[in-house]
């Protein structure tokens, strides 16, 4: 095979070429090419919308001392390549200034390489919560699937989705604290039961200053609840422990819950605003269905 511009490889200790496209090896009937990093251009619909600079440059020495274990998925767009998965890849390899990069190269629809780069990213465990449920909304609203079928293509439950969901209905500012890592996801669930976004503001920026834990902020989000709620009149022989059972299952449900009747018989009022909504509660009800 011809060869012009030969160089050296700082990963695989071979000889390249910079001008051709050179077949290395063959796995799964997929061949795995050097391509010029320069030629090579990031996927638009990235999810991930930080990167780490530090471990960026760990993954660049690591690269450096053990080669690319896994080469990147392109997809040729005219002379150029755009990213499918594996940007970090990528940008360690800038950092090492390496002039080619291992690569796979597919023909996919737009739709595809979208349904690829999110379901690649989501199956990474560091991104962060707030890019993972901003890829599970664009992945269900993009290609019109539920969260049962979100959950089957990336390998989580049900109820997870639900919940990480949950987290855009946040405040933008309260958002970015979880994205910051200043208080996790399961702060912004607590804070997401409320409604009154001040009040969410608030209550997530004391978090931060005190460094309340996840169950301070949900029994915080629990008294503020409890003070707002109007005094009910009570049936007749009505148990006294409802109130506080309606109140621990608001918590776990997310939504309002009313228990009406006596230690015989009775009935649970559980509400829900929309479908993903019921959908929710029913994989918290019914968690194997």
């Amino acid at each position: 095979m011809k060869k012009k511009g030969l160089g050296r490889s700082a990963v695989f200790g071979e000889d390249f070429s910079l001008e051709t496209i050179t077949t290395q090896t063959h796995i799964d009937k997929e061949y795995i090419h050097q391509l010029p990093v320069n030629k090579i251009d990031v996927n638009k619909a990235q999810p991930r919308k930080t990167f780490n600079k530090e471990t960026i440059e760990a993954l660049a020495q690591s690269i450096k001392e053990n080669g690319m274990l896994q080469p990147i998925t392109v997809q040729k767009t005219g002379d150029r390549y755009e990213i499918i998965a594996g940007e970090r890849r990528y940008r360690a390899v800038r950092f090492l200034e390496m002039e080619t990069i291992p690569a796979i190269i597919k023909e996919l629809s737009p739709q595809k390489v979208c349904q690829l780069a999110l379901i690649e990213n989501l199956q990474r465990e560091d991104l962060n919560p707030i890019e993972a449920a901003a890829a599970i909304k664009a992945l269900m609203e993009d290609f019109n699937l539920t969260q049962q079928e979100v959950s089957e293509k990336i390998g989580t439950s049900r109820p997870n989705i639900a919940n990480a969901l949950r987290l855009l209905k946040l405040p933008e500012s309260v958002q970015n604290l979880i994205m910051e890592g200043k208080i996790s996801s399961g702060h912004g669930r607590a804070f997401a039961v409320l409604e009154d976004e001040k009040v969410i503001i608030l209550l997530a920026n004391k978090c931060v200053e005190e460094g309340w834990s996840v169950r301070q902020a949900e029994q915080k989000v629990k008294s503020l609840i409890n003070e707002k709620q109007p005094k009910k009149k009570k049936e007749k022989k009505r148990i006294p422990e409802f109130d506080i059972i309606e109140d621990n299952m608001r918590m776990v449900m997310g939504t309002k819950v009313k228990i009406n009747g006596n230690d015989k018989k009775g009935k649970i009022e559980i509400d829900y605003y929309n479908r993903d909504d019921l959908e929710r509660i029913i994989a918290i009800l019914c968690p194997e269905n």
